[in-house]
């Protein structure tokens, strides 16, 4: 998202041609260059070239027309979504059936391995039971409920506001009168 940032803020941005970053930016917003220290100098000094040439409020436009916040948090939300409703069955023959149909070699040793993998696991917890190690605690369930629990009781003695908040706990975040963000 830097690369973003500097574009909407005008700025001739230089990067390495790796990864997805092509595709962030239109070519006339972007210098990319090759991952090395060269191609890094080469970018910048064509950089430099285009700084005359660069109408920062009008890049700044296009970005913002470009990368609309709720239209990118409302597609995130749709992949998350997608992946969780595609929630796969993991039993055993379930991943035997999947790998199998990687190829007939191949597809037999990874279920070779599978299952030799799930043996071991077996053995293991025969000859030392899951019951015996202790469970960490979740971390959220025992912090955070905890804390925003805490946060709304109120407390006599508290001073003007009338809550306060238990010793280690996190704060809650409220909103003022103009909707500025306040902690508690």
């Amino acid at each position: 998202m830097a690369l973003v940032e500097a574009a909407a803020a005008g700025l001739v941005v230089v990067s390495t041609a790796v990864g997805g970053v092509p595709e962030v930016l239109p070519p006339d917003m972007i210098v990319l260059t090759e991952p090395s220290a060269e191609g890094l100098l080469e970018g910048i000094e064509c950089a430099i070239q285009r700084v005359p040439h660069q109408r920062p409020l009008e890049q700044h436009l296009r970005v913002r027309h470009m990368y609309d916040w709720n239209d990118v948090a409302r597609r995130t939300s749709a992949v998350y979504d997608s992946v969780a409703a595609s929630c796969r069955d993991d039993s055993l023959p379930a991943r035997l059936a999947r790998y199998l149909a990687a190829g007939r070699w191949v597809g037999a040793l990874f279920s070779v391995v599978a299952v030799l993998s799930v043996l071991q696991l077996r053995l293991a917890e025969w000859w030392r039971p899951a019951s015996a190690f202790d469970v960490a605690p979740d971390w959220c369930e025992l912090h955070l409920h905890a804390a925003a629990a805490s946060a709304d009781v109120d407390t006599p003695g508290a001073g003007a506001r009338g809550t306060r908040r238990a010793a280690g706990t996190m704060p809650t975040n409220v909103h003022g009168q103009n909707g500025a963000m306040m902690r508690r």
